[in-house]
């Protein structure tokens, strides 16, 4: 349609699109940024190295997302005191 489109992605959000839409990523300024590219066969794309996801990988996903949101939002450990 020609127009230019800026979704709101707040970090551990998906975005979904048609893959007639150019598309880009921001810069990422900290941290690490996890991908997940996911092909429909019907798109001609990745013949050679199609790996099927199940919905065990997803759920594998998701808990290891959970686990690092967990870590991040800890309180920090006291330091050991010195003698």
């Amino acid at each position: 349609n020609g127009e230019l489109t800026i979704p709101r992605r707040p970090a551990g959000s998906l975005t979904s699109h048609r893959r007639d839409v150019l598309h880009a990523v921001t810069a990422l300024e900290g941290g690490t940024r996890k991908s997940l590219f996911v092909v429909d066969r019907s798109n001609g794309l990745g013949e050679g190295n199609v790996h099927e996801v199940t919905p065990g990988h997803v759920n594998m996903f998701l808990a290891m997302r959970e686990e690092i949101r967990k870590v991040k939002l800890a309180p920090p450990k006291p330091a050991a005191a010195e003698e």
